[in-house]
């Protein structure tokens, strides 16, 4: 196959996109590479902990591991920054760029630490398991 008709198939490639707070049923394939429609279009990668303030905490002055989604880009013009991963902490989806190095893949056992406090991690532990199970019975709107 020849570079020419590899790069026309990228062209081609299309993805199915479902949209925060809209109905499963309303999602839609799009083609990110046709005419420059991104310039950037970033896709979920995993769930991590991540170290910040506490945004309900009424002194906003206690540090605690939250968990957050990471993106990973399939479209950008530029090479992302090599230290930075974008992050997007969960209940109150605040965005942020955050140094690579401190953030710590999701494991169950460390909600045995300060991360317990986090009133999503009970919600959290129960969805991986049940993933990991293969089990259908967890509500689907529970983390809305």
């Amino acid at each position: 196959m020849s570079r020419s008709s590899i790069i026309n198939m990228i062209f081609l490639l299309q993805i199915l996109v479902e949209y925060d707070d809209v109905e499963w049923h309303r999602r839609e394939w799009i083609c990110i590479y046709k005419d420059k429609l991104f310039h950037l279009f970033l896709v979920e990668q995993g769930l991590v902990w991540v170290e910040r303030r506490d945004p309900f905490a009424p002194s906003n002055t206690t540090a605690v591991l939250w968990p957050a989604l990471t993106f990973s880009p399939l479209v950008s013009p530029v090479d992302m920054v090599l230290k930075l991963q974008p992050v997007e902490f969960l209940l109150d989806k605040e965005l942020a760029f955050e140094d690579y190095k401190p953030l710590k893949p999701f494991q169950v056992r460390m909600t045995k630490t300060k991360a317990k406090k986090v009133p999503l991690v009970n919600l959290i532990c129960e969805f991986r398991s049940c993933a990991d199970e293969g089990c259908t019975e967890l509500a689907a709107g529970a983390f809305e």
